[in-house]
């Protein structure tokens, strides 16, 4: 009972959340006013930013699971009725039909994966893992989309590049996700220094090469679990 009591406060709790998510979104959009590529990457990191009530506020991972398919079914009926009404688009940077419920379904589903990998098979002490995984994705992708969609970039011509990339934000996803991930793996997972640079390194270059070589719209999938997949790799070969 005990359990369920705390898995309902909790719920309540990540929808605060979501509730100032929601006020600070409309205040940007409508006191703001800001629009276009930057508007849309702001509504991406405060939807990535959601991973940490969820890895930190519930006590369990199954739990924290139960949680998030709950706010899953929750958002896709509530976005079906909004798609109805003509603000839904403006409101969410929607660029074709269906976009947002399919992206706000990828996203659950990758962290409900790596929710019950890392800290439902590792345990909670390898929770920044998942903070790791996540922030690499959010943070690396939407520096990468606003550094790469300038003017006078240049353009990767290779087969191997599933969608349109530029040098430029190929370098701006590298640096940023390198830099995030050693942040997390040196203050939050208390490792050594010179560990947290070599993963960090190892990820941050696994990290842009898969973003680089997926199709467009499924790096939200691609780029955390193959970050994730590392770090569990370089922990299980070299901590424990």
């Amino acid at each position: 009972m005990e359990t369920f009591t705390n898995l309902i406060l909790h719920i309540l709790f990540t929808g605060c959340y979501f509730i100032c998510v929601a006020i600070i979104v409309l205040f940007i959009k409508y006191i703001i006013k800001l629009k276009g590529e930057w508007y849309r990457k702001i509504l991406h990191l405060f939807f990535m930013g959601s991973i940490f009530p969820f890895t930190y506020i519930f006590h369990y991972w199954w739990t924290a699971v139960i949680a998030l398919v709950a706010f899953l079914v929750v958002a896709l009926i509530g976005l079906s009725v909004l798609e109805k009404y003509p603000f839904y688009s403006e409101l969410l940077a929607e660029r074709k039909p269906g976009e947002i419920k399919r992206s706000i379904s990828i996203a659950f589903i990758v962290f409900i994966t790596i929710i019950s990998v890392v800290w439902g098979i590792f345990g909670e002490e390898y929770k920044y893992i998942i903070i790791a995984s996540i922030l690499a994705w959010g943070i690396g992708d939407a520096l990468a989309a606003l550094v790469g969609k300038r003017e006078n970039t240049k353009i990767i011509t290779n087969k191997l590049v599933k969608s349109t990339k530029t040098i430029e934000g190929s370098v701006a996803m590298f640096v940023s996700s390198t830099i995030v991930i050693f942040l997390v793996i040196y203050f939050m997972g208390n490792n050594p220094i010179w560990y947290s640079i070599i993963i960090s390194l190892v990820a941050g270059i696994v990290a842009t090469l898969t973003e680089m070589w997926t199709k467009e719209g499924w790096d939200t999938l691609s780029v955390p679990i193959a970050v994730m997949i590392i770090l569990v790799m370089w922990v299980s070969t070299f901590i424990t």
